[in-house]
């Protein structure tokens, strides 16, 4: 695509390689400190608030709801910002706007008795679909550096985590078939909202290293 930011050049001389490494360390140590504290303020709310935490409408579900919806206003602020990497970065907001309305089920269920959660769901697919489809020459200009750069990696895992981790090891049924009579059902409220909020930080920081790594590149 004409005017989209090449890959930067690697770095090269003991300098600049000492740089990248102390870069790397300090980022992806603050990423792992970000993910400690997590679950941190996870064990102090589940101590004054016990099964409570991990119910519908409960403040994790806020915290997961806010993750998702910060992680959208970064990618929407870089696509305003950033001309280059505009529909890329759309359809990213869009993809973590999905998983902000999805944990907002049960309050669209009552604002929107007759079409639920489902219709923003459905709104926000929709227009990522016409989007995407109008700029998807520039889209797959924008995939091929994104896929080479660490932030698709910390994405990747995000995702894992929040959606087949937590839904399927936190599923009910698994559960039942190991503890048999002991299986009490907030255990899978537990392990599903907990691997939902871890992953749903990661996609944060993920949105977060990506974002950044763009505003370099739009600045050369």
């Amino acid at each position: 695509m004409p005017g989209s930011p090449n890959l930067p050049h690697s770095p090269s001389g003991p300098n600049s390689i000492a740089r990248s490494l102390a870069g790397a360390t300090l980022r992806f140590g603050a990423y792992t400190i970000s993910v400690f504290a997590l679950i941190l303020i996870i064990w102090w709310l589940a101590a004054h608030s016990g099964h409570g935490l991990f119910e519908e409408g409960s403040t994790l579900e806020g915290i997961q709801f806010g993750l998702m919806v910060v992680t959208t206003a970064i990618y929407l602020t870089a696509a305003w910002r950033i001309n280059a990497f505009r529909p890329l970065l759309l359809l990213l907001a869009a993809l973590s706007s999905l998983a902000a309305i999805r944990e907002l089920d049960l309050y669209f269920d009552r604002w929107l008795p007759l079409v639920g959660w489902q219709f923003p769901f459905i709104l926000v697919i929709g227009a990522g679909i016409v989007c995407g489809l109008k700029t998807r020459a520039a889209i797959a200009n924008q995939l091929q550096q994104f896929v080479l750069h660490r932030s698709i990696g910390m994405l990747w895992a995000g995702f894992i985590v929040a959606i087949p981790f937590a839904q399927m090891i936190g599923h009910g049924d698994f559960l039942e078939s190991i503890y048999d009579e002991d299986y009490d059902r907030s255990l899978k409220r537990i392990i599903e909202e907990c691997a939902e909020v871890i992953g749903y930080l990661i996609l944060l920081l993920g949105a977060i290293d990506w974002t950044m790594h763009v505003r370099r590149l739009a600045s050369q």
